[in-house]
C-alpha cells in the first residue's frame, strides 16, 4: 500500500465504470430502473446492499473518484498514446440507455466543503441530463464516531 493512496490502476489504464457482479445487458438499457451512481468502487458494493435490503432494484454504478466519468487531459489519446488533449466522456456512458432513467447521485459528503468536488457533481449531472436522464442529487450527511 502507498501511503496517502487508495486506489491504484496501471499507468495507462483507462477510467471505467464499475457494475455490481450480476449486473444484466438488460438492466442498462432498460430506462425504467433508475441508477445510482456513487464515487468509489467499495461504495457502489455498500450502496447496492442498502437499495436490495430496502427492495429498491436499481442499476448500481461506481466511478473510480468524481472525474472518473471523463478522461483528463493527460489520458489515452485516439492513437492509443497518453498526453495532452481534450477532456471528454468516457465510452463506458454509452452502455447505457439514459433517456427517460432516473438517476440518482450520492456523491460524497465532502460535496458540501469542497469545491472541486462540487464541481465534478454538477459536470456528470450536466452529462446525463443531455443524454436525457432525469437527475436527482442525494446528499448523505456524515455520521460522527
Amino acid at each position: 500500500q502507498i501511503p496517502g493512496r487508495k486506489y491504484l490502476q496501471p499507468v495507462g489504464e483507462r477510467p471505467r465504470l464499475y457494475f455490481v457482479a450480476g449486473t444484466l445487458p438488460r438492466d442498462l438499457s432498460d430506462p425504467l430502473k433508475p441508477a445510482y451512481i456513487t464515487e468509489g468502487e467499495k461504495k457502489v458494493l455498500a450502496l447496492n446492499r442498502a437499495a436490495r435490503a430496502n427492495g429498491l432494484e436499481a442499476v448500481v454504478i461506481g466511478i473510480g473518484g468524481v472525474w472518473g466519468w471523463r478522461y483528463s487531459p493527460r489520458e489515452l489519446q485516439p492513437d492509443g498514446s497518453l498526453g495532452k488533449g481534450r477532456s471528454r466522456p468516457i465510452e463506458d456512458l454509452n452502455l447505457m440507455q439514459w433517456a427517460g432513467r432516473k438517476v440518482y447521485l450520492f456523491f460524497d459528503s465532502d460535496v458540501a466543503t469542497n469545491w472541486k468536488v462540487a464541481v465534478a457533481e454538477t459536470a456528470i449531472a450536466r452529462e446525463l441530463r443531455l443524454r436525457g436522464a432525469d437527475v436527482y442529487i442525494v446528499r448523505i450527511q456524515e455520521v460522527s464516531r
